[in-house]
């Protein structure tokens, strides 16, 4: 079901409890084409981060009783929002990060067909055990700069397809695709659900919360004696090796060929 909406990409606010938020001080961003200063964005407080938490522990509650098939179409139906907001998000991820932005909706749209199994481990007279996956609660998560939306939403629709909440912050360079994603999320969720908060959170070890980390990579490729030069050029080594313009996770760092290719290789990749 498409969802009409209508953003305006000037403003920024943060979105805390469904509400959107001034805060006393702000920032702005860089365009990193022209070097121009970009909109100012809000910076928060830790009281305007704690009110946020509240909320989305409040939120939970209810949230975390809706019906698996009730989230997947809240979901999907966000996936339509951002879409019907394609032109404006477009020119917004340019002007901020020179970034693609395609692979996003179509994200969203598989991650909601994901189903969540039950593995049952023994089902006899006696007992029946088996393994499943829990709700957290509320979910903190950080976007990385490289991909502002596309990160964003693969962290937002697997939290919310689960049942939890999420405040998401963002990068400090990056903010402006992430603040209007959690402005539309509030035209589609109950409030407290999606919130976003421009601030730096403490270190979770001192706490010993459970983190996920989304770490760079290291990756080197490996030619061997029998490679197919002709296939294995083009794609996957040149192309990860400079796929968005280099600043992905996954790209090629550095190369070890055979001494016996060496020289083949060398020439097809330059």
């Amino acid at each position: 079901m498409a969802v009409k909406t209508s953003l305006d990409f000037i403003t920024y606010r943060n979105v805390v409890n469904g509400q959107l938020v001034d805060t006393q001080e702000n920032r702005h961003g860089i365009n990193p084409a022209s070097k121009l200063p970009s909109h100012d964005v809000p910076l928060v407080t830790k009281k305007d981060l704690d009110a946020a938490v509240d909320a989305a522990r409040t939120a939970f509650r209810r949230w975390s009783q809706t019906s698996a098939a009730e989230r997947k179409q809240l979901v999907m139906n966000y996936a339509d929002a951002i879409e019907n907001e394609r032109a404006g998000f477009f020119a917004l991820l340019i002007l901020e990060q020179e970034k693609p932005f395609g692979l996003a909706v179509r994200w969203i749209h598989e991650m909601a067909e994901i189903e969540i199994p039950e593995e049952v481990i023994e089902n006899s007279a006696d007992r029946t055990t088996s393994v499943q996956y829990t709700l957290i609660g509320v979910v903190a998560a950080i976007v990385p700069r490289n991909y502002p939306i596309l990160l964003a939403t693969g962290k937002i629709a697997p939290a919310l397809l689960t049942g939890n909440n999420i405040i998401i912050k963002p990068y400090p360079f990056t903010p402006y695709c992430g603040l209007k994603l959690a402005e539309l999320a509030i035209r589609i969720f109950p409030p407290g659900v999606v919130q976003w908060c421009n601030l730096v959170m403490q270190s979770a070890s001192k706490t010993l919360k459970r983190v996920p980390l989304e770490l760079g990579g290291n990756d080197p490729a490996i030619i061997c004696p029998d490679v197919d030069i002709a296939k294995t050029v083009p794609r996957p080594i040149a192309f990860y090796a400079f796929l968005n313009s280099g600043q992905t996770c996954l790209c090629v760092k550095r190369i070890y060929v055979h001494e016996s290719v060496y020289a083949k290789f060398r020439e097809a990749l330059v």
